[in-house]
């Protein structure tokens, strides 16, 4: 999984080192300004929001987040 977020460049720094144990996660793993903006606009909250809205299209007299 952080083979990919690293290659797609949604991390700044390597998340991981690997050696004859496996693979051992870092702890100073940074998000990219990339990745910051897939979160964004990927979000379960952004998806919730849009729900809303679109229940109070069909309901009426409800105000949306």
């Amino acid at each position: 999984m952080f083979d990919t977020l690293d290659e797609e460049g949604f991390l700044l720094n390597v998340a991981y080192i690997e050696d004859y144990a496996g693979k051992h996660l870092q702890n100073n793993i940074m998000i990219s300004p990339k990745g910051i903006s897939y979160l964004h606009e990927n979000s379960t909250i952004q998806k919730v929001k849009k729900s809303i809205k679109g229940i109070s299209d069909i309901v009426g007299n409800i105000n949306p987040l």
